[in-house]
Formats: structure tokens, C-alpha cells, sequence
């Protein structure tokens, strides 16, 4: 059957992902570039859920492309979801607006940083759970507070932006998801993440991720490209 409990929460939310990137146009590239980075993080997640071959080469085998699009949208969607719901508009802080020629910084390789800091987090993620057997979800959630915690340690201005972006997502895929379970009557199942216990029939495990998600994303295009939002 095509259309499930599943398929149509991930429909659904790449639907809000096509809306946002219509309308804002201030954050369509970090929507593409979070989203498109976002895809080499979901075949890791299966590596540290499966912990032997055979069980790996089996998730893998059953990768479907509604798992890859769900990574693709909730990814786009956890990086600009404060800036989108409170309205806020990037500006170039004020040390690149001084003298200083900001194509000799370090902000002109801004994609290549973004992808090392997400190499990063999957390697913490790794890290979580295999030393301390953390569920996928959780060892996400561990490695987006460490990274989260360094770059509000380098900017205490996106704590605000940290936090709300990562209680936004999680809302977000808890109504969704919440909405879809009851059109189908069936919870959401999700061959990548572990579902042992459940919050208003949907997944703690699948609102704990995108809590980490848009905890790391939220704040992460600011500080790389050293912007603010106001």
C-alpha cells in the first residue's frame, strides 16, 4: 500500500519544506544545503542502530526513498523553523561589515564547514552508542547537545535560537506525525529508528531526533557564515 501512516507524515512534511522554500526566500540555499548533507547522516544511523554486518546490509537493503526524503525535509525544515516562525532576518555581524574583506574568511569555505561539523556529529553520535549502548535517537541527542553547547559557548546569542529550534521541530513532527497516525489508525513505523515507547501514539524515539536535529541545525548556518538574526 502506498500510502500509510508513514508515507503520509513524510509527504507531509516535505510539503512544508516546498511551502517554506517558495516563501522565504532569504533561506533556500541553507534549506538545500541542510537538507542534501542530511542524506549522508541516514545510512550512518542505520551502522549504529544495526552493530554487525549482516543486520547493516539488511537496512541498508530496505532503504526506501521516503526515508531519504523524510531526512531531506525535517533537515531543511529544523534549520530555519525559528527563523521562519518568529520572523527573523539575517544580518552580517559587525566584524565583517568593518574593513575587513569577509571573502578572505574562513565564512567563504561556509559549506565545507557545515559538512565537517556534521561529519562531527556522526561520529559523536557513533561514539554514544557503542561506548554507553545509547539508541540511535539518543546518542543524536548527546551529540547535538555537546556541538549545540560549543557554538552557544562562541555565540550566547543563538541559545535562544538553539533552543527554539529544536522545540519547534519537535512539536512540528509531533503533530504531524500525531495527525497521520490517527488518519490511519496506526502508529508511525520508521525502519531506522528503534519505537519502544510513545508520546500521544507517536514515537519518542522519532521526536527525540528531530529535537536534536533542530537543536544542531537551528543555530548552525548563523555561526558558520557568522551572521545574526534579528
Amino acid at each position: 500500500m502506498f500510502f500509510s501512516a508513514y508515507t503520509t507524515f513524510t509527504l507531509i512534511l516535505f510539503l512544508i519544506w516546498v511551502l517554506l522554500y517558495i516563501t522565504q526566500h532569504q533561506v533556500r540555499r541553507e534549506m538545500l544545503i541542510l537538507g542534501i548533507l542530511a542524506l549522508f547522516l541516514l545510512p550512518l544511523t542505520f551502522t549504529v542502530q544495526a552493530g554487525d554486518a549482516v543486520l547493516t546490509q539488511k537496512l541498508f537493503e530496505s532503504l526506501s526513498l521516503f526515508d531519504l526524503l523524510l531526512s531531506f525535509s525535517l533537515a531543511g525544515i529544523a534549520g530555519v523553523a525559528y527563523h521562519v516562525f518568529f520572523g527573523k532576518h539575517y544580518h552580517l555581524l559587525p566584524s565583517f561589515s568593518s574593513k575587513r574583506n569577509p571573502k578572505n574568511s574562513m565564512a567563504q569555505f561556509w559549506v565545507l564547514r557545515i559538512f565537517i561539523t556534521l561529519l562531527v556529529f556522526v561520529w559523536l553520535t557513533l561514539f554514544f552508542s557503542v561506548a554507553f549502548s545509547f539508541s540511535t535517537a539518543l546518542a543524536m541527542l548527546f551529540s547535538a547537545i555537546i556541538l549545540a553547547l560549543y557554538i552557544v559557548g562562541h555565540r550566547h546569542d543563538l541559545l535562544v535560537d538553539c533552543l527554539g529550534s529544536g522545540l519547534l521541530t519537535g512539536l512540528l513532527t509531533l503533530s504531524v506525525a500525531g495527525f497521520a497516525g490517527a488518519l490511519f489508525h496506526t502508529p508511525i513505523d520508521i525502519a531506522f529508528l528503534a519505537q519502544t515507547n510513545y508520546i500521544l501514539g507517536v514515537p519518542a524515539e522519532l521526536i527525540i531526533w528531530s529535537f536534536a536535529l533542530g537543536l544542531l541545525l537551528g543555530p548552525l548556518y548563523e555561526f558558520i557564515r557568522s551572521r545574526e538574526l534579528q
